[in-house]
């Protein structure tokens, strides 16, 4: 079973990709590409998905994302704050674009490094990740070779900051025609996440154009998880979100998330989190006063 293949386009008289991505809310599909991605959210927040590992992004977050990593980057319709709420500043690279350099000059060594070691993904966290992001603002209005400038700084940079991984591991599954089974499959399960609904197996096996239990093997192995554990995953992002970013009540949250009483959101939200969904309001409301 495949993961969607997306095709990288730099433009004309280019050798790489950069540019600002803006919309009501983010929904890329679940895919890999030959390039290295480099992604700064300017505004909105939702849920990351980057091989085994599903979290939060927000306002800040700055992620570097390795050669044939499967990613998505998804934010909550209903979350949405107006038509350019979702900001994201993107840039791509085959990683021979510096080959050479890496080959004759040792100085880029720990350039090399981070990027040989991105299958995983890796976050930067901190306040250098503002500054990362204006570097990137500046990188897609830059003309000509400024751009390749700009971008080995931005790597330099990169290079020297604290970071951590985003997975533990990388999803064997490789890229291939059949990527629309997983995505259509993806799309149903959000669509009903979405609406505070429950996903059910069988009709998002229908969808993928399989049996219930051919299904579960083939998310398992796409996905890195079960189907149930995903639909909980996403269940409490979205209640995460909710957390941070409104004034609703806790029990409200609760079930426009999709869970039937408190205990069982309660439960659940400290076995993904770690702490209640309370304290996890109170720890946001402290981190960002």
């Amino acid at each position: 079973m495949k993961i969607q293949y997306e095709t990288v386009l730099a433009g004309p008289g280019r050798s790489f990709a950069a540019y600002e991505t803006v919309g009501p809310a983010v929904d890329c599909e679940y895919h890999v590409h030959p390039e290295l991605e480099l992604v700064y959210v300017v505004s909105g927040y939702g849920s990351r998905f980057v091989n085994d590992s599903i979290a939060q992004f927000d306002v800040g977050t700055l992620n570097l994302i390795g050669t044939m990593t499967p990613h998505h980057f998804r934010s909550f319709p209903a979350d949405s704050r107006g038509p350019d709420w979702s900001r994201l500043r993107v840039i791509q690279f085959r990683p021979e674009l510096f080959s050479a350099l890496f080959e004759y000059f040792p100085e880029t060594a720990q350039i090399e490094r981070l990027l040989a070691e991105s299958g995983c993904g890796w976050e930067f966290p901190g306040e250098g990740a503002a500054k990362i992001g204006d570097r990137m603002a500046e990188l897609i209005m830059a003309p000509g070779a400024r751009r390749l400038v700009l971008l080995l700084e931005i790597l330099e940079e990169l290079s020297r900051m604290e970071h951590c991984r985003l997975s533990e591991k990388r999803l064997p599954e490789a890229a291939g025609e059949d990527g629309s089974r997983i995505n259509r499959a993806l799309r149903l399960i959000h669509s009903r996440v979405d609406r505070g609904e429950t996903p059910l197996l069988t009709e998002v096996a229908a969808a993928a154009g399989l049996s219930p239990s051919a299904f579960s093997r083939y998310f398992a192995r796409t996905a890195g998880r079960t189907f149930m554990t995903y639909v909980m995953e996403l269940r409490v992002g979205k209640a995460a979100g909710m957390l941070l970013h409104t004034r609703r009540p806790v029990a409200e949250i609760c079930f426009a998330a999709g869970f039937g009483n408190l205990s069982n959101f309660n439960r659940h939200f400290r076995r993904l989190r770690g702490i209640s969904p309370r304290e996890y309001r109170k720890h946001g409301m402290t981190e960002n006063a």
